[in-house]
């Protein structure tokens, strides 16, 4: 095995290891608080979105596409919050109405940012 290969294999998995730890919320001391919807890493979110569900408010958020470079705003009207694959937190999604699109869309937690409730 060339040694460049030897080298390269371990700094790999290190790297993987760090993405999927931070994904899940990273290493904390603190104590987490509990949320329905599991991990830190989008609870917050779910949770924020599950208020402005319960109130019959709007939410804006900056959404980037898996095969875009850049992120949109979109302002979406949510009526649940729902796992792709039942029990992954990564795949928990929020489906509602899209003001932009006209038309009930699925946007993943993970991709969405600077979440905000909005007057409906």
């Amino acid at each position: 095995m060339p040694k460049l290969l030897k080298l390269a294999c371990p700094v790999v998995g290190l790297l993987v290891f760090w993405i999927l730890v931070n994904a899940y919320g990273g290493f904390t001391t603190k104590a987490k608080s509990h949320s329905k919807y599991g991990t830190v890493y989008i609870a917050e979110r779910a949770d924020l979105i599950d208020r402005a569900i319960s109130q019959g408010r709007s939410i804006e958020f900056s959404y980037k596409k898996s095969h875009e470079i850049y992120c949109t705003k979109r302002r979406i009207k949510p009526s649940q919050i729902k796992y792709l694959r039942p029990g992954r937190p990564l795949t928990l999604c929020v489906v509602g109405h899209c003001y932009d699109r006209k038309a009930e869309r699925t946007f993943l937690l993970t991709r969405m940012s600077d979440v905000e409730v909005v007057e409906a």
